[in-house]
This record gives structure tokens, sequence and C-alpha cells, in this order.
């Protein structure tokens, strides 16, 4: 999937503080895992929802 596909598809279902939140747990889950290229796709995710929240694209 996508870096933009996964970031439409949280923001349809939560807000983007709670897609942050989600991002960020995906993160730690997959390091935890020693899942390494997913851990890089979540941080490809948080880094594009935090872009969203600087630009007030959502606001």
């Amino acid at each position: 999937m996508k870096v933009s596909a996964m970031v439409a598809a949280m923001l349809r279902e939560t807000t983007l503080e709670k897609a942050r939140q989600r991002s960020v747990h995906h993160i730690y889950r997959c390091l935890d895992a020693n899942l390494l290229d997913s851990a890089i796709f979540w941080m490809k995710v948080r880094d594009r929802l935090d872009t969203i929240a600087e630009s007030g694209e959502l606001h």
C-alpha cells in the first residue's frame, strides 16, 4: 500500500490526532518485532500526517 493511500484511509476513519497516535503505535510495534521495512513505512505515514497538521490542510 502507498503511504498516501494509508493516510487517506486513516483520516477517513478517525481524526488527525488519533491517526498520528496510531501511526506511532505501529512504528513501535514494528520495531519491537524487528520489521524494519514496515516501521519505515509507518514513519513515512507519521511524517505525512505531521505535514498535514503543520499545513492546517484539515482545518
